[in-house]
């Protein structure tokens, strides 16, 4: 097996470049234009994302299996970079597009557009985080990879972040600032991913023998350390994710002005940034298990302490911003690494590692997290009668906070309950290895 390249790790972070700028704006912006732009009702979106999210539960795990069973000159993940960036290029701007229409088929047309921006996503998010598994079979290296693109994917989600309402302000009617904004996205995100997929390599492969589909659902629930990896990152993007489909809802009418959410941006930028660069000692010197019951413990505490402090001094709210976004940027590096983990010890355990399909348990519970969240703030702002673009009373503006701030802290301290169990210590989690590589170097 030829040894990964240095200059690989950088390709494959630069592919996280377009693929965090268009989850930045899907993810933090997509509620709130449905909502004051495109007009469309909190029922329905409700309905939207709980539907997208049934599919997703089917979706996503076969396009893991079809990633594994996938042959090509390219291997089995990068072709799909390729044959992924333009429809998730077509359906973000689609997304983005406010036809003209009548009532009933503009509902269509955002469900048909949102469930295939949905599909397309996934069409390349699975590859991208399953790459570094097969890019080198060293855990210490893989984990150099995982860091260095979430560092970058925390630094593109922050920029994107921050960049969304600068471009929209910019215009004079948000729709077109928006449409704007995801054509931008959209080319940058074609260019970034055909870097990655023309710039990197596959090298471990799986054991040849005939695939085994039962085998490899039996990989997902009797593997348990993936189990209680996924139900640690359901809490844990849970917190984040409400955080982020709040940021424009809380900067703008909260914190009383809409250019207060580049500021939030901001600081979720450099908090992630900061998160995910003190991940790589933190798991040398505590190893992986330690360090993520301690970034889940600190998400609950800091979340709390937030909570308390309340909203009425912007200094304050923004250095709680920064804080939690330390965990976030610290919990997604630890989930990236640790379900890579988790494919290792069902090569052990199972013989079959099965990279695609494991991996789309995350991209799976990513993407729930996401629906579940918006979930809460559509159902939140049906029960509070919210009306856009008005003042809002005290009691929606401190709704608003609890949804910042209290509701997370509860989703981490479950979250680090669940954790407690996880059977990956240091000390087994070396010994996994070292059985790994004797078994690979008797193959």
């Amino acid at each position: 097996m030829n040894e990964m390249a240095k200059k690989e790790q950088a390709m494959h972070a630069l592919g996280g470049i377009g693929h965090n700028l268009i989850y930045a704006l899907f993810s933090g912006y997509l509620l709130i234009f449905y909502t004051d732009v495109f007009q469309l009702s909190p029922k329905f979106l409700t309905v939207l994302f709980l539907v997208a999210r049934i599919w997703d539960a089917i979706n996503d795990p076969m396009m893991g299996v079809i990633c594994d069973r996938t042959h090509s000159k390219m291997g089995r993940y990068r072709i799909w970079l390729l044959r992924a960036a333009p429809v998730i290029a077509i359906s973000l701007i689609l997304c983005f597009y406010v036809p003209n229409l009548s009532a009933g088929l503009a509902y269509v047309y955002a469900f048909v557009t949102y469930i295939l921006l949905g599909m397309s996503f996934t069409a390349a998010d699975i590859p991208y985080w399953t790459l570094p598994s097969v890019m080198t079979g060293d855990a210490e290296k893989r984990n150099n990879v995982f860091s260095s693109s979430s560092i970058v994917a925390s630094l593109a989600s922050g920029v994107g972040a921050v960049a969304v309402p600068a471009i929209v302000s910019a215009f004079p009617e948000q729709k077109t600032g928006y449409l704007v904004t995801a054509i931008i996205f959209a080319v940058i995100g074609i260019i970034t991913y055909s870097v990655t997929a023309l710039n990197t390599q596959e090298r471990v492969e799986p054991e040849r023998k005939e695939y085994s589909l039962k085998l490899a659902l039996t990989t997902l629930f009797q593997n348990k350390p993936l189990l209680i990896v996924m139900g640690a990152s359901v809490f844990g993007n849970l917190a984040f994710q409400l955080k982020v489909g709040m940021n424009t809802y809380y900067g703008t009418y909260t914190l009383g002005d809409y250019n207060t959410v580049t500021l939030l941006s901001a600081m979720l930028l450099v908090g992630m940034l900061i998160g995910a660069g003190i991940v790589p000692k933190l798991i040398k010197t505590q190893g992986q298990k330690k360090a993520m019951l301690i970034t889940l413990l600190a998400g609950a505490v800091f979340s709390a302490v937030y909570w308390i402090a309340g909203y009425k001094s912007l200094p304050v709210v923004l250095v709680f911003s920064v804080l939690t976004s330390i965990v976030v940027g610290a919990f997604t590096v630890l989930i990236n690494s640790m379900t890579a983990d988790t494919i290792d010890y069902a090569e052990l355990k199972f013989g079959q590692r099965n990279e695609g399909i494991i991996t789309s348990t995350r991209t799976f519970i990513t993407k729930l997290a996401t629906a579940v969240a918006g979930v809460i703030v559509t159902l939140t702002l049906e029960f509070i009668h919210y009306i856009p673009n008005v003042e809002q009373t005290t009691e929606v503006k401190q709704t608003f906070h609890n949804l910042m701030s209290l509701i997370p802290a509860l989703f981490y301290l479950v979250g680090f309950l669940i954790f407690l169990t996880y059977p990956l210590t240091k000390e087994k989690f070396a010994e996994m290895e070292e059985k790994l590589k004797e078994k690979r170097e008797k193959t």
